[in-house]
């Protein structure tokens, strides 16, 4: 066989080809592009569910460390609402307001009383843990039979 070279090996491929191939992470792409990117495959996979989004561009100044974890909470939100709920709609808004990053995922499903969380699913409680970490506004509102409403308000970093 030829002799190798210990010079490393060139790609051929284009690079936008080369990072098209890399996975990119939440800090690549940033809050608005990851909710973009993940509401469209929760409508491209749910296609029995429709999804109506109201979504600000982030303009509130937050740390990319809380707007990562106010993205896991809603991604924990929109997936509870799938699994559980048997929504046909489900709501998301994303709004800039005073200095403050307000969002919403309301379904229209089955609800549950606050006594009747169901045991072993952790969505919930661990919705409410980061939202200790980032400082946020964490509410649950839901009424059987008409749906639940989770409201998220995160301050701007001081």
């Amino acid at each position: 066989s030829p002799p190798r070279s210990n010079m490393p090996m060139r790609s051929t491929l284009p690079v936008p080809m080369i990072f098209n191939l890399r996975h990119m992470s939440f800090n690549d792409l940033g809050f608005d592009r990851c909710l973009d990117d993940y509401i469209q495959n929760m409508k491209e996979s749910n296609a029995d569910i429709l999804f109506v989004t109201d979504i600000d561009e982030v303009s509130t100044k937050i740390s990319e460390y809380r707007l990562l974890i106010l993205f896991r909470m809603i991604q924990e939100a929109v997936q509870n609402s799938i699994i559980h709920s048997k929504s046909d709609r489900i709501e998301l808004s994303v709004k800039n307001k005073e200095n403050q990053l307000h969002v919403k995922i309301r379904d229209y499903g089955i609800g549950f009383e606050d006594g009747n969380k169901k045991e072993n699913h952790f969505g919930l409680s661990m919705m409410q843990e980061r939202a200790k970490i980032i400082h946020a506004v964490f509410q649950v509102h839901s009424v059987l039979n008409e749906g639940t409403e989770i409201t998220i308000q995160v301050a701007a970093d001081e």
